[in-house]
C-alpha cells in the first residue's frame, strides 16, 4: 500500500510539472512579474537566512527524519511555490481551474510527497512521522507563503502582493519594511510559530524544557 502510495504521488507529481511547463505561458508561476518577485534581494536574503537556520537547527531536534537534506529541498520548494499558491488560493475565482489544481498539487509535493519519498529512499522504510509531517509543514508552509508574500505600497501601504489587482505584477516594494510602520509586528506575527517550533524542538532535545 505505502509503495503503491509513493509511486502514484511520483507520477501525479511527474504529471504536474509536464502540464505545467507545457501550460506555463499562461501560469503566473512562471510569469516575469512573479520570477521578479522571488528575485527581489530583500526576500532572497530573507529567505536566505531561513534555510541557513533550518538547515542548522534539523539535526539538533532530535527528530531522525529531518535532516539538512530535506531542510533544504523543503525550504527551497516552499520558499519557490508557497507565495504562488496563497495567490491562487486567494484569487480562486479569477484563476483557472488548472493553475487551482497544479497549485495543490505542487504544495502536496512539496509537504508531504517529497518528503515520504525521500525518508523511504534513505531508510529503505515509508516513514511513521508522514502524517505529522504533513501537519506540521503545511502550517510551515501557509506562514511562509503570507511571509514571502509581504509588500509596501507607497499608496496603499502594507499588504500582501497577490492582494493588488494587477498581481503577478507589482509595482511597490517586494517583501521590504521601508516605509511600512506595521510591517514589522505583522512579519514578526508570521514568523513567532515558526520561531516557538523551532526553539521548542531544540530545548526538548537538549532536555531544556520542562516535562
Amino acid at each position: 500500500m505505502e509503495t503503491a502510495y509513493l509511486a502514484f504521488a511520483s507520477l501525479l507529481t511527474c504529471i504536474a510539472c509536464v502540464v505545467a511547463f507545457r501550460q506555463r505561458a499562461s501560469l503566473s508561476l512562471f510569469s516575469s512579474g512573479y520570477r521578479a518577485q522571488l528575485l527581489a534581494r530583500p526576500r532572497l536574503s530573507a529567505f536566505a537566512v531561513a534555510l541557513a537556520v533550518f538547515v542548522f537547527v534539523a539535526p539538533l531536534t532530535g527528530d531522525p527524519t529531518w535532516d539538512a537534506v530535506d531542510a533544504i529541498f523543503m525550504s527551497v520548494g516552499c520558499y519557490v511555490f508557497a507565495p504562488w499558491t496563497c495567490a491562487v488560493i486567494y484569487r480562486a475565482k479569477q484563476t483557472s481551474k488548472l493553475e487551482l489544481a497544479l497549485a495543490l498539487l505542487f504544495s502536496l509535493a512539496v509537504v508531504s510527497f517529497s518528503y515520504d519519498l525521500y525518508i523511504a529512499l534513505r531508510d529503505g522504510v515509508f516513514p511513521p512521522t508522514s502524517r505529522e509531517n504533513l501537519l506540521a509543514s503545511s502550517i510551515l508552509y501557509i506562514l511562509g507563503g503570507l511571509f514571502f508574500s509581504l509588500g509596501h505600497h507607497r499608496e496603499r501601504g502594507l499588504l500582501f502582493v497577490f492582494m493588488d489587482a494587477r498581481w503577478p505584477t507589482w509595482s511597490g516594494d517586494v517583501w521590504s519594511l521601508r516605509g511600512a510602520s506595521k510591517a514589522l509586528l505583522l512579519a514578526g506575527l508570521l514568523a513567532a510559530p515558526v520561531v516557538v517550533f523551532m526553539m521548542w524542538t531544540v530545548m526538548s532535545e537538549l532536555g531544556l524544557w520542562p516535562s
